[in-house]
């Protein structure tokens, strides 16, 4: 008759009977960073000091990952910091300006000045408002 070992839809092979006896099939998933001891231990009989080394990687990813999470921590917040001095330098320039156009006796041009800035903050207060969201 033949194999009737045949591949399933999926490719998997079937679990029936052969004509030289019982197929068997084991099938072992492992998630994580570290494998299981026995594939250690495997490794370790495999290539003498490689569970130890396999160990010794992991821990130093773990802690490359921390050390990075830290770094891009420090990177967001000295950015934000930076972005509110800016705003606030900004700011601080636009109030001279419109404080020097009311001097020079140009109230329309300090007026102009002081709705376009105060439009200018509000849309981006409400911008990063909705983008929160």
């Amino acid at each position: 008759m033949g194999n009737t070992n045949r591949p399933t839809k999926q490719g998997a092979p079937t679990n029936q009977p052969s004509q030289n006896g019982v197929v068997f099939a084991q099938n072992h998933v492992h998630i994580g960073s570290l494998p299981a001891p026995e594939t250690l231990a495997q490794y370790d009989a495999v290539l003498p000091g490689a569970a130890e080394r396999i160990l010794k990687m992991a821990e130093d990813e773990a802690n490359h990952r921390r050390d990075m999470d830290r770094f891009t921590g420090k990177a967001s917040v000295r950015a934000a910091n930076w972005g509110i001095i800016c705003a606030f330098m900004s700011v601080v320039l636009v109030c001279g300006l419109v404080a020097f156009a009311i001097y020079k006796d140009f109230s329309t041009a300090a007026s102009t000045i002081a709705v376009g800035a105060i439009a200018t903050v509000a849309s981006v207060f409400i911008f990063f408002k909705r983008k929160g969201k």
